[in-house]
């Protein structure tokens, strides 16, 4: 599972935190075998910025399988929520 969040870089511990029990308490056991880890990325991160320039959906969902994203194999996506920061982020 990757999260990213604006408000969630300054303490990222607590933001994972955060996330991890939401997951826990909407998925079941057999849903949660399936992630095998949560990873949280800076949204000015390479990846975070190829995905919302590739989606843009709000508190909605979109699911996706088999995909090459800038050379990171992804067999399955569920995405939520993939909103472009207000500031673009732009790569160098």
């Amino acid at each position: 599972m990757v999260v990213s969040s604006g408000w969630g870089v300054d303490n990222i511990a607590n933001t994972l935190e955060i996330i991890i029990k939401q997951v826990q308490d909407n998925l079941t056991d057999n849903e949660l075998l399936e992630i095998s880890k949560v990873v949280f990325l800076k949204p000015d991160n390479k990846l975070v910025i190829t995905i919302n320039n590739f989606i843009n959906i709000e508190h909605g969902s979109a699911y996706f399988n088999n995909l090459d994203i800038d050379e990171v194999e992804v067999r399955q996506a569920y995405i939520i929520t993939s909103k472009a920061p207000k500031e673009e982020c732009v790569l160098s």
